[in-house]
Parts: structure tokens; sequence; C-alpha cells
């Protein structure tokens, strides 16, 4: 094992191998991206589920505030007709 040397051929190759199976991940990635993240050109599923998401967070938000509004009031109405 001692005598054994790798020579810069043998790195070249080495290189040559490792580089073309970064670019076969590459493209592997590249690929995947464009399948998940475009339909055809049209709008991807994840893009439409983020978008719903994205709705309903806003409507519990505004119910949320038309609730409160609406406890407050109801609770004033009540203070105002047994308290005073």
């Amino acid at each position: 094992m001692a005598d054994e040397y790798i020579t810069k051929v043998d790195c070249e190759v080495k290189h040559k191998a490792t580089m073309d199976f970064l670019v076969e991940i590459r493209d592997a990635h590249n690929e995947t991206n464009v399948r998940l993240f475009k339909d055809n050109g049209s709008i991807s599923m994840q893009t439409k589920i983020d978008r719903h998401g994205q709705i309903l967070k806003t409507l519990i938000w505004v119910l949320g505030i038309m609730c409160t509004v609406l406890l407050f009031n109801f609770g004033e109405a009540i203070v105002d007709r047994f308290f005073q």
C-alpha cells in the first residue's frame, strides 16, 4: 500500500466522474422542482394550496375581529340594560 501513488490522471478521472455525478444530481433536482412548482405553465398545486391557506387565515382574522366587536356590543348592551 505504501508503494501505491495517486497520479494526476487518476485525480482527473475521479474528478470527471464526480462532476458527472453532480450534474446528474443537479438535473434531477431541477426536474423535480419543475414538476413540483410548475404544471405545464399553469399554477401548481402547492401554489393553489398556499393561496387557499392565505385566504382562510384572512377570513379567520376578519371573523375574529367581527366576533370581538359583537361580543363587546353584546356585553355593553347587557351592562346598560341590567346595571343602570
